[in-house]
């Protein structure tokens, strides 16, 4: 890499200038270097490639809001619907006599509400 033909010089806390430091050398580079990528990064702006991938990711996101609200409209649909205690009373006892599970549902009362 050529060397720098000017200085530029910046005002940090000691707290930031630690942490470009660190993250400078963490990827094996002069603090220098890694703010020049840093601010050739930020002034570039996104890529045509990434620019796509976010374009992808907002018609999955809206497709997924689309399919939950049709979700919520089911379930609010479903709190809505009037509610037969006697014929899911029937329903349940039915279903206990036809596939009998652990409990004994002669314990239980299933029969029509009076």
């Amino acid at each position: 890499m050529a060397s720098a033909a000017e200085r530029f010089h910046i005002v940090l806390s000691p707290a930031e200038k630690r942490g470009w430091t660190d993250r400078a050398a963490a990827i094996g580079v002069p603090t220098a270097e890694y703010v020049r990528r840093a601010v050739a990064a930020f002034d570039g702006g996104p890529s045509a490639a990434e620019l796509g991938e976010l374009e992808t990711l907002a018609a999955e996101v809206e497709a997924s809001a689309g399919r939950m609200q049709a979700m919520i409209d089911s379930a609010c649909a479903a709190v809505d619907r009037p509610f037969d205690e006697t014929a899911m009373r029937a329903r349940v006892a039915a279903r206990l006599a036809a596939h009998p599970v652990l409990i004994d549902p002669s314990i239980l009362d299933f029969s029509p509400a009076a």
